[in-house]
């Protein structure tokens, strides 16, 4: 009995020698019960003998421009137009299995899933990607883009047939959520991030158990304990395992006869927000494929560089974007890099919308939950990308939650169900999409445009992926006459095509099951089964809206969509991520600084003083592959490719001339076959163990707090060292440095007693020695800027908030009770106290273009309460309290300032040991014998115990409980309030003599 499975669609059959050979019959033989519009055929031993992508695509525009092709029939990929109806124009290419599939569960099945694409290795996995909190969003991009790459489906909602999950690190929370549940599910694989990239980058299905995530959990601990596991930790498993993916030399066999970026050469934005070991793999990867690589630390550095041609960045609203896009150097995404891997040929970023930087979002992702119907393959995932690139969501399934419904063919549950039962969903078509997109402005989706569902019959420039930003996608009759000439050429080949037609079309509506339906592992989501509609058709799509997800910091997946989007647009969007502050190190201390973020102490200062008390969006899968077909090398293309915008009725003589180049080609490839990888990638040293490397990165990162320093580091070894291992936001850290130094160097030269002098490095080398002053500052000139600060440091005034470097100085309106002002009196040796109008004259001589040098001394700014004989003991080798024989201090629950805060305070100043008074016994001082003899000739011996308490109230309990401990002797207790330490302090004298601050004494 007749069936209507197949309605409405054309098939083009491709026949060859090999496994296409009886294709076309055993299609026709599978279809006929059943109703299908028309099958095409296309014989391979016909093919014209065409090598470059623009004459390629334009033949196959002559040949099936106007007969809407919904699938190819292939059971390999070396026909002609592979790449350009797989990736150009998004057309499913399946092997005959499919059909029989199909025909055989009686619905449409994932077309993904029966890609004749020998690489697509990862066709039978459905991976979800656990979003760790340090992961950023262009992470996510990244990993998923390889996913897809490879052939496989990328989730962000986890059912049950999830075959992969991949994590980061055992540490991660959300990896904590989530394993109790799928720990006992026998099919699914947790393997760290490294199992992708190995697949890619040798082009085999790795093995998963090398990979294998072992949860550093407890089965049996509770709940709350594995939630706390911290997502800071080091996991040393995945840091080694990443170690043998850099050290690999193992590659792509299949890639490696194709130098495709070779002639180019990339910069990626400073606003790429990849982490560190990313960044580092799309460096080796552009250099792998020919290509060449060099970081910029000023833009100043893009215009000088003549070779730059090609930048790889996020938005649109970053300068390097504007002056790349000025300079006319191809400016594309993450997703434009994987689709050239793709294509084996560079292509203008321009020619696709979502390859290039992405503008601001347009919609809110409630303005924007769409659901999309006769849409397959690759099509579907174009639409996932757009719409989350919009800021709207994605469903599978249509619920009266969804505000529009894109329609390619207008027949089926959906259509039917949106216009007769769901008058708030609006019906449109792909085009209103891709308009608002380029255009910029949420168009009207009552236009006739948008509401035209026989679309796609207008011709193959009407196909999704077709509108471009750099011409009119549009102009089906003007793209028709240039494919012409270029098919003009090959006329004599007796090209023909064997037509096949149902001749019958009927109202039947349409019935097809999904690819593949998916049923919920959790019950986390929460789908309303009488709002879902046609779930068969569009089931492995991500149903988000009406899903919510434990593993999505709890969140729904709306709210989650929003905050996961914002990150796509750093400059528009300012979101801080945990990134920022835990981002990694990678490489050893010969290679540059990798993490160049200043970990600055808090601006606030810190009183103590008795009165006071201190206090996941669908991110899209995209199925891929590369045809064997060979291609002309890309400075063949680029120039055929300007040839035809710039005249189009030159096409002709242009594919003669590449024609003539065929040989040229033979001989690159060739040579690229026979060199050495070990010039290709990044050079390792294979016996560098795994703890020698972490225990580099360690004291590289102790390096890098100082800014100037790690400068000067970057300056010396910048020759020798490979830059491109810098992060963009470390690059962008020394760019601003680098700036400000120039700058400072210029308003110091031009002071009035050094602006004639020749030698300019020799006068800031004198210069630097004029003052000897390394300072912190405290209450006073927390507005000075970082320009005022390297202009006082070309004057040897140094202003740091790290007291532990070797500091000699105090900045302060007066004696402070601040942490600064005690941390500072314990210097040694301390040279000065000085108030803040010694900063302040200073910079205003500068500003007024004088020389302050002889004019402004530091003794006429020592401030008055500290007098001589303090300062002269900051140079005694002994501390404050290391003189008082006081090792160990014991501190009540009641004083205030806060523990931690007092102990380092009293640390700073000779005390070994600092305790909180609770159950364990009290810190004693072992010097009993010692003896001190005071001003007035009085002998004691120094106390043994020694307690700061906040009042009176609990000297009665801690005598007694220093009796009982000391064997019922009160001797060498000694009990003060923190004012007590204060005075001593601002002293750098203990005094025993003192009774005041003092609550009880046995001395």
């Amino acid at each position: 009995m007749p069936s209507n499975l197949f309605r409405c669609f054309n098939f083009l059959v491709i026949e060859d020698d090999k496994e296409n050979k009886d294709n076309l019959q055993e299609v026709t033989n599978l279809l006929k019960d059943f109703e299908y519009n028309n099958i095409y055929c296309f014989h391979v031993k016909n093919s014209p003998n065409l090598n470059n992508y623009n004459s390629i695509k334009k033949f196959f525009i002559k040949e099936y421009n106007y007969k809407s092709i919904h699938f190819i029939i292939s059971n390999n990929v070396d026909f002609l137009f592979y790449q350009v109806a797989a990736f150009d124009y998004l057309i499913p290419i399946v092997s005959l299995q499919w059909i029989e599939q199909c025909i055989s569960r009686n619905h449409l099945l994932r077309t993904l899933n029966f890609s004749p694409d020998p690489k697509h290795l990862l066709k039978d996995t459905t991976i979800y990607i656990v979003r760790n909190p340090t992961m950023t969003h262009t992470d996510y991009r990244f990993y998923s883009e390889i996913v897809t790459a490879l052939g496989g489906v990328c989730l962000d909602v986890l059912t049950n047939k999830v075959t992969h999950i991949i994590s980061i690190s055992c540490f991660d929370p959300n990896m904590v959520k989530i394993y109790p549940m799928i720990k006992n599910i026998g099919n699914t694989k947790i393997v760290y991030a490294t199992w992708l990239l190995e697949c890619f980058k040798t082009s085999k299905y790795a093995d998963e158990s090398k990979h294998k995530v072992d949860m550093a959990i407890n089965d049996d601990s509770d709940n709350d304990t594995r939630i706390n596991i911290s997502y800071t930790r080091i996991d040393e498993r995945f840091e080694d395992l990443w170690e043998d993916l850099e050290n690999s030399s193992e590659l792509c066999s299949q890639s490696i006869k194709k130098k495709y970026l070779e002639g180019h050469t990339f910069i990626i934005d400073l606003d790429l927000s990849l982490s560190s070991k990313i960044y580092k793999f799309l460096i080796q990867l552009i250099k792998f494929y020919g290509g060449n690589f060099v970081p910029y630390i000023k833009l100043d550095d893009i215009e000088s560089n003549k070779n730059i041609d090609c930048f790889i960045g996020e938005s649109i609203n970053t300068k390097s974007f504007e002056l790349c896009k000025k300079k006319g150097i191809y400016t594309g995404n993450i997703i434009w890099f994987f689709n050239i891997w793709l294509f084996e040929t560079l292509i203008d970023p321009k020619k696709k919308m979502i390859w290039s930087p992405f503008k601001s979002k347009l919609f809110k992702s409630k303005d924007l939950i769409l659901s999309h119907t006769n849409y397959f393959g690759q099509e579907r995932i174009y639409i996932q990308k757009l719409t989350e690139i919009l800021g709207g969501i994605t469903t599978t399934s249509l619920s009266s939650q969804n505000t529009h419904l894109l329609v390619k063919i207008p027949f089926g549950k959906k259509y039917l169900n949106a216009t007769t039962k769901k008058p708030n969903c609006k019906v449109i078509n792909h085009i209103w999409l891709e308009k608002c997109y380029l255009e910029g402005v949420i168009l009207d989706t009552d236009q006739d445009l948008f509401k035209d569902f026989d679309i796609c019959q207008k011709g193959l420039s009407y196909f999704l992926n077709q509108i471009g930003n750099d011409d009119n996608s549009h102009e089906a009759d003007k793209d028709e006459e240039n494919a012409s000439k270029v098919y003009e050429l090959f006329e004599k080949n007796n090209i023909t095509n064997d037509t096949f037609s149902s001749g019958e079309e009927t109202d039947i509506g349409f019935s097809t099951a999904n690819e593949n339906q998916i049923n919920p592992l959790f019950n986390y989501m929460s789908i309303d089964r009488k709002e879902n509609v046609d779930t068969k058709e569009d089931g492995l799509n991500l149903n988000k809206l009406n899903s919510k997800s434990g593993f999505q910091s709890e969140k729904d997946n709306l709210e989650s969509n929003q905050v996961e989007s914002s990150l796509q647009n750093k400059k528009d969007n300012k979101v801080e991520t945990e990134e920022d502050k835990y981002q990694e190190l990678f490489g050893s201390l010969s290679e540059p600084p990798t993490n160049f973020n200043t970990n600055s102490i808090n601006d606030t200062e810190q009183i103590i003083d008795n009165n006071d008390i201190s206090s996941n969006n669908n991110i899209d899968s995209n199925n891929s592959g590369m045809s064997h077909t060979p291609l002309v090398s890309k400075q063949s293309f680029i120039s055929e490719d300007k040839s035809s915008r710039a005249d189009r009725d030159m096409i002709v003589n242009e594919i003669d001339k590449l024609t003539n180049n065929e040989n040229k080609l033979s001989k690159t490839l060739d040579k690229s076959l026979t060199q050495p990888t070990d010039d290709i990638l990044e050079q390792y040293n294979p016996t560098e163990t795994s703890s020698r490397r972490r225990a580099a990165r360690a004291k590289a990162e102790k390096r890098l707090h100082e800014d100037i320093e790690s400068l000067n580091e970057f300056e010396r070894n910048k020759k020798k060292k490979r830059i491109g291992d810098l992060l963009p936001s470390e690059i962008e850290k020394l760019e601003h440095i680098k700036e400000l130094k120039n700058k400072a160097k210029e308003v110091v030269l031009s002071m009035k007693e050094l602006s004639h002098e020749s030698n300019k490095e020799e006068t800031l080398k004198k210069l630097k020695h004029s003052y000897n002053v390394k300072a912190f500052v405290t209450g006073c000139h927390d507005d000075i800027n970082e320009l005022d600060k390297e202009i006082l440091s070309l004057m040897g005034i140094q202003i740091t908030e790290d007291y532990k470097s070797k500091l000699n100085c105090i900045i302060a309106p007066k004696k402070l009770r601040t942490v600064k002002f005690f941390n500072g009196l314990s210097f040694h040796p301390l040279e000065y106290i000085l108030t803040p109008e010694f900063i302040t004259k200073i910079l205003e001589y500068v500003h007024h273009k004088e020389n302050p040098v002889g004019v402004i001394k530091c003794e006429d700014f020592r401030l008055q309460e500290i007098d001589n004989e303090i300062l002269e003991k900051t140079k005694l080798n002994s501390k404050l309290f290391e003189r008082a024989y006081i090792a160990n201090v014991n501190i009540t629950s009641d004083v205030t300032g806060g523990i931690e805060t007092i102990s380092s305070i009293l640390m700073n100043h000779g005390i070994k040991k600092v305790q909180r008074i609770g159950k364990s016994p009290l810190l004693v001082n072992n010097h009993s014998h010692k003896r001190i003899i005071l001003k007035r000739g009085k002998a004691i011996h120094p106390p043994r115990c020694v307690i700061i308490a906040g009042s009176n109230s609990n000297v009665r309990k801690l005598k007694k409980r220093w009796s009982t401990m000391n064997n019922d002797n009160m001797d060498g207790l000694l009990v003060v309030t923190w004012d007590w330490c204060v005075q001593s302090i601002f002293q750098l004298d203990v005094d025993y003599n003192e009774k005041k601050d003092v609550l009880y004494s046995s001395l």
